[in-house]
């Protein structure tokens, strides 16, 4: 491995001149604005890469892509075809922002080529799919959604069913158009044609489920607790994650879990560095979500290393540095976790509890795993994109075309049709903030996790983690359009 700057522009000027551009783009668009990397700046600290680049004057970046877009265009080897990728797709980006932060009347004057690109045409670029085509080609169907309803419904405890249900201004709302005056007992189909109260019940439910007086020292028990509940499943089939400190935070609102990745040095000599994994308490997570949370971060925690060693020990400084258009494996491997460490409801039940046995809720065990079988299991190990993921790639789409004219009737629409999911306000709130700033990146998310999913299907526990680790050491790949297509659910028969 390079030991210097000068080492990285001697060994492998290709990838040093992308690492360069990665670093402007970032300092020029990161922060809040877009997604460009997990380098350091004054908002977002992952991972830490060394040594580090400095960015170039930002009259020098178009020339720089274009130089070095001929230069690797010009290379065979597979490295470099998946380098081109990549560097278009940051040109994307480049070009996508310059269009959008200049305000309209001066757009005439940026130079030839600057213009705006579609999420979905980055997401094309880096990633190898359009996932506009599947959600015109295929969107969710009428009976879809009332299928994935009904699951919901009959997921809800009883009791959270038959009370009133609590109306845009908080205050109780009355009951009688969903529960029978005759038996005084819910009526499902009521629910159904109404799906604005279900999605009420659930956030009702999701509301009793949340950490109780989670601040402070408490917080700090919560943490730790779910920390080695984690730990002790992975000692179970043999995983160990990097060295790691778990620390909470109230220094952001509306984040669930930070990590941040330090490669250890090379000197053995040196203490490594361990990896610190921030979980912030004003997120007001339920315990499977601070459960799943921590498996999702720590699947980053298993992988990024992997990923360095690319440029650790073969020497390719593009994998020095963690993008937004690399195809991001990372997230599938890290939405995987969850089943390989804990495999049925039956033992995210479990841990939940003891989270509850910290803040002293009295929380019903077989309800929350009717609720769990439903919520996280229903799709058992989907190795397709489901009802959920498709909903969401359809209201991305619909929030982006509309958001060029009309950002305000954008966001109307795009809440409209996260209340079909049956999202809770505040995971609307949150999910429009996540898009707005990860943009094409967030359609990688499903695509992956359903290819990885493929990947493991009928495995579990060593056999499964094994699997895990072989992608692990992989190079992440594109997907082609056909092969996201065949990600789509079976059809039923007519």
């Amino acid at each position: 491995m390079p030991e210097d700057k000068r080492e990285i522009r001697e060994q492998d000027p290709l990838g040093h001149d992308y690492r360069v551009l990665v670093q402007s783009v970032h300092d020029l668009y990161n922060r809040d604005h877009y997604y460009i990397s997990d380098l350091p700046d004054e908002n977002r600290h992952f991972l830490y890469s060394h040594p580090g680049v400095e960015s170039i004057p930002v009259p020098a970046i178009l020339p720089a892509f274009t130089a070095l877009a001929g230069q690797v265009e010009s290379q065979t080897e597979p490295r470099y075809q998946a380098l081109s990728s990549r560097l278009s797709a940051l040109r994307q980006i480049h070009d996508r922002n310059w269009f959008l932060m200049t305000p309209y009347e001066k757009r005439g004057e940026l130079p030839a080529g600057v213009d705006f690109h579609s999420a979905t045409d980055i997401c094309h670029t880096a990633f190898g799919f359009d996932p506009k085509q599947v959600v015109e080609s295929a969107p969710v169907t009428p009976e879809e959604i009332t299928a994935f309803h009904s699951r919901v419904y009959d997921s809800i405890p009883v009791g959270v069913l038959k009370t009133a249900a609590v109306g845009p201004d908080g205050q109780p709302v009355s009951n009688d158009d969903f529960v029978s005056s005759e038996t005084g007992e819910p009526v499902k189909q009521n629910y159904l044609d109404h799906p604005e109260l279900l999605r009420a019940k659930r956030a009702q439910y999701l509301k009793e489920l949340t950490l109780a007086k989670n601040e402070g020292k408490q917080a700090e028990r919560i943490a730790q607790t779910a920390w080695e509940i984690v730990n002790a499943r992975a000692d179970a089939i043999g995983l160990s994650f990097p060295r790691t400190v778990v620390r909470t935070s109230s220094d952001k609102v509306g984040y669930t879990e930070f990590f941040l990745f330090i490669p250890p040095p090379d000197d053995p000599e040196k203490e490594q560095h361990p990896s610190i994994l921030t979980l912030y308490p004003s997120a007001n997570l339920s315990a499977h979500r601070r459960i799943m949370g921590l498996c999702h971060e720590l699947g980053h925690a298993l992988h990024m290393p992997y990923q360095y060693d690319f440029y650790k020990k073969d020497g390719e400084s593009e994998y020095a540095v963690y993008d937004s258009v690399t195809p991001p494996v990372t997230e599938a491997l890290a939405d995987n976790m969850l089943k390989l460490l804990f495999p049925d409801a039956e033992s995210l039940t479990a841990a939940s509890m003891k989270l509850y046995e910290v803040t002293g809720q009295d929380i019903n065990r077989e309800q929350l795993k009717k609720f769990l079988e439903t919520n996280v299991y229903g799709d058992a190990d989907p190795d397709y994109l489901t009802t959920k993921e498709r909903l969401q790639w359809q209201r991305f789409v619909t929030f982006e075309e509309v958001e060029q004219s009309d950002d305000q009737r954008a966001v109307l629409e795009f809440t409209r049709m996260a209340e079909i999911s049956l999202l809770p306000q505040n995971e609307i709130s949150s999910q429009l903030s996540h898009y707005r700033y990860l943009r094409h990146y967030i359609f990688g998310y499903a695509a992956y996790r359903a290819l990885v999913a493929r990947e493991v299907k009928g495995l579990t526990g060593r056999d499964r983690a094994t699997a895990l680790l072989e992608l692990c050491k992989q190079k992440p790949p594109r997907i082609s359009q056909e092969e996201l297509t065949s990600l789509l659910p079976p059809r039923p028969a007519p």
